[in-house]
């Protein structure tokens, strides 16, 4: 299998045999980069057979990683999860400046969507419990919402 030549290409490279001149590979690279690459092409395999992921998944998931952790410190996600923990986490449905549509009946009698721009942290705060319920971020839910209230008349 891939995972014994590896080994062995490894292990070859590891006892320091290689002259990097046998028929297996033509690589012209330090000893410790050669090593390197095994290690991630092992690392690679166990991954895929632990969890069925492909190599291509792993790398996806590994970018991933490299993307959040450069942007956000270790410590800023350990806040964040001690917060979601002591239940003071808050996922705000929207951000400030977007547009929302709340639906309301005027008069009590016809339905009606207006649009609201969402100004600061304390107007989303206020309507946080309209949300998906009377607010909806996307209009197509808002109209499909009117539409059901229309229907229960």
């Amino acid at each position: 299998t891939a995972r014994q030549v590896i080994e062995r290409e490894r292990e070859c490279v590891a006892r320091q045999q290689c002259n990097r001149d046998c028929a297996k590979c033509d690589l012209v690279m330090e000893a410790d980069d050669i090593l390197a690459a095994y290690d991630h092409a092992l690392n690679l395999l166990k991954v895929e057979e632990k969890t069925g992921m492909t190599p291509e998944d792993a790398a996806t998931i590994g970018r991933f990683r490299e993307h959040i952790f450069s942007e956000w410190s270790y410590f800023r996600m350990a806040e964040i999860a001690q917060a979601e923990r002591d239940g003071r986490l808050v996922v705000l449905p929207c951000k400030v400046g977007d547009t929302v549509f709340r639906v309301w009946k005027v008069d009590g009698r016809k339905t009606e969507i207006t649009e609201h721009k969402m100004e600061n942290i304390v107007q989303i705060a206020q309507w946080l419990h309209l949300f998906g319920k009377m607010v909806f971020v996307l209009r197509a839910d808002a109209e499909a919402y009117a539409k059901k209230e229309e229907n229960q008349k």
